[in-house]
């Protein structure tokens, strides 16, 4: 049996408004720096910046591939990331937190090697798939089904 996916989209509106509801639940709190993944961890990352007075964003590149162990692979430089996020508390952003799979592979990479001080993973919209991220250490904003696909309007195709 096929698993129908369910389409849902979203405006710039909501995204925005969202993260607005982020960083207010976030005030009080202290950041050196946002690490955001991929490129739609940078959208939130920005906005995020602003709200919160964080002038400091580092972007965390993360592949999937087959035919490696756990499927992920970083494309960003590991070193790099590392010495300019060193024993800092960082602001991890993403879009989207689906399996976890690569929220996982970011924070077990980088809490160790560049010695995070309680690092938290924050999205706007997460599955039910979480199972990967120790619940304490994320924050989500806002719970989609399982075989749900969001789709953003930057991602929209472009009429003519």
């Amino acid at each position: 049996m096929e698993t129908v996916v369910q389409k849902t989209k979203v405006s710039y509106d909501e995204v925005h408004d969202l993260a607005w509801e982020l960083a207010e639940g976030l005030r009080g709190e202290t950041y050196d720096c946002i690490v955001s993944i991929g490129r739609n961890g940078l959208f939130l990352a920005h906005q995020l910046s602003y709200y919160l007075g964080i002038r400091d964003i580092v972007n965390v590149t993360v592949q999937k591939y087959q035919q490696e162990g756990d499927g992920l692979t970083l494309w960003s430089d590991e070193v790099a990331v590392a010495r300019s996020t060193f024993g800092k508390r960082v602001l991890i952003v993403d879009l989207v937190l689906d399996t976890g799979s690569t929220a996982k592979k970011v924070l077990d990479t980088f809490s160790k090697l560049a010695q995070w001080k309680s690092p938290l993973f924050v999205c706007l919209y997460s599955t039910e798939k979480k199972k990967l991220l120790d619940r304490e250490a994320f924050f989500v904003m806002r719970e989609i089904g399982e075989d749900a696909w969001i789709e953003f309007p930057w991602e929209g195709q472009v009429d003519d």
